[in-house]
């Protein structure tokens, strides 16, 4: 059997780490209330109140790339320390030139939004709630011009809609989807709906700047650098033919690529290692069955044996008590043959004969004498097992009996081919 053995050293930082994990996830510490609530635009019609951040910014847009965790902002047009003189995700999809593998940057809208009604209700979006809206650039569009026929004559109204400590007025927003789609923004006054938060209470704490969430506004070097080998990882199987026909034209794209090979054919070695290990376990465990196969054999065999033993003992006991055969039939007699047998009638020659028992060779042939010398056989059936089988008693013309198999007579020792011998009554 092999034995796992672990660092205790190894092991206590493990679990401190996953204690760690385990927090930032959802553990101590963790607090539902500080999660922001993010839902994405659906297509329909919905009545909505947007409203400013707690910096005063009513929307973010901007370029992304990747999924989930994997989100970076796209490198194009932002500054700083460690920001590249271009975007190498966008390069990468400029080289494979294939819209369906969604690698280029996606303009995105942030904005904040309470929903008063909606007919495309769904677990992720409800009428009632707050959410930070995600859009595109439709929506980001479409914002724009809303605030842009306000601006200038009607500040205070604009003003206290997108207060969310203010009483104001709520739109009306239209958003179709695909590539003839549009969004529509449209203000409804007259009807003042209640503060968003109340202005006596703090702020909730997922209430945070648009340049937080979803993806944060500021570059961050590594965020990028892990997204752009995620998505490399993700297409290699279109990247290598292109980079075998073409090359990649891009330095930092090459050297990501390669270390994306490396990477996938040591983890490809190190299933092969686990798989072996797992194969071998398998095998260690089938030697160790197969050792105890001949004991599980044995004990089968004994118990199978144990099993048969009752019916060997049967068998010998029905080879040792004789068989048990009686006479059957008994046809009726002529008087004169009756009374040379010492008989009144056939009821007292029947309730005779049946009632005796044959067990052995012996007692057959002494019966049959009997039957013989009294001249009672004509007629009878005898059943009698015998080691050819059973033997039949047969009637002649004349009365007489005889062995069938045999053709003898059981009157007389001799054998014959015919015994027409007719009894006087």
């Amino acid at each position: 059997m092999t034995m796992i053995s672990f660092d205790p050293s190894k092991v206590t930082g493990k679990i401190k780490e996953i204690i760690e994990k385990s927090k930032q996830l959802g553990g101590e510490g963790f607090n539902k209330e500080d999660l922001t609530p993010v839902a994405f635009l659906p297509a329909g019609e919905h009545k909505i109140r947007f409203f400013f951040d707690p910096t005063m910014e009513i929307s973010r847009f901007f370029y992304s790339h990747g999924t989930g965790r994997n989100r970076t902002i796209c490198a194009r047009g932002q500054k700083g320390e460690g920001v590249p003189d271009h975007c190498h995700i966008c390069k990468l999809s400029d080289i494979l030139d294939d819209w369906e593998l969604y690698i280029g940057a996606k303009p995105t809208c942030l904005v904040y939004g309470h929903v008063y009604a909606t007919n495309a209700s769904s677990d992720y979006w409800a009428a009632g709630n707050t959410y930070c809206i995600i859009g595109n650039k439709r929506l980001q569009d479409s914002i724009i011009t809303m605030l842009g026929t306000l601006v200038d004559d009607a500040q205070d109204f604009l003003i206290s809609m997108l207060t969310p400590t203010h009483k104001g007025a709520f739109c009306s927003v239209e958003l179709t989807k695909g590539a003839q789609g549009k969004c529509s923004i449209q203000v409804i006054p007259g009807v003042n709906k209640d503060p968003i938060f109340n202005p006596n209470e703090e702020m909730p704490k997922w209430y945070k700047p648009l340049n937080e969430l979803w993806v944060p506004a500021e570059f961050d070097v590594t965020r990028y650098r892990n997204s752009l080998k995620v998505i490399i990882r993700k297409n290699m199987d279109s990247i290598i033919p292109v980079e075998l026909e073409n090359g990649i034209d891009d330095e930092v794209l090459s050297a990501l690529i390669l270390e994306v090979k490396n990477e996938i054919a040591e983890d490809e070695k190190k299933q092969a290692e686990e798989g072996k290990g797992e194969s071998d376990k398998k095998e260690e465990l089938k030697s160790e069955e197969s050792k105890k196969e001949p004991d599980k054999k044995v004990e089968d065999s004994k118990v199978n044996d144990s099993k048969k033993e009752p019916d060997k003992k049967e068998e010998s006991k029905k080879e040792s008590e004789p068989s048990k055969v009686f006479v059957t039939d008994v046809p009726s007699y002529p008087p004169g043959i009756l009374k040379a047998m010492g008989f009144a009638s056939n009821d007292e020659l029947k309730s005779m004969i049946t009632s005796v028992e044959i067990t052995t060779p012996e007692q057959k042939s002494a019966f049959e004498s009997w039957l013989g010398n009294d001249g009672s056989k004509a007629g009878l059936q005898l059943l009698v097992p015998g080691s050819a089988g059973q033997e039949t008693a047969s009637t002649t013309k004349c009365g007489e009996t005889y062995d069938v198999n045999n053709k003898k007579c059981v009157t007389c020792p001799d054998v014959v081919d015919c015994m027409q011998k007719v009894i006087n009554s």
